[in-house]
């Protein structure tokens, strides 16, 4: 699944990530995978842009073209 990740979540073996997508007629989609799962085959990074947030949940209320990943 491709997205950007809008949050992290550290806690050991519970940690987490949040991934945001947009999907056409199916709007953004939100999914949370846990980063010590073995369904997780890898994580690849397609580009890194500066934020200053930890969290991006101001995301959320954005257009999907100023998220979106190509």
């Amino acid at each position: 699944m491709k997205g950007v990740v809008i949050a992290k979540k550290n806690k050991g073996w519970q940690s987490a990530f949040t991934i945001r997508n947009y999907l056409g007629n199916a709007g953004g989609i939100e999914r949370t995978f846990p980063l010590y799962s073995p369904s997780l085959l890898g994580l690849t990074v397609l580009e890194h842009r500066p934020v200053r947030r930890a969290k991006l949940y101001y995301l959320r209320n954005r257009k999907p073209s100023e998220y979106r990943v190509q």
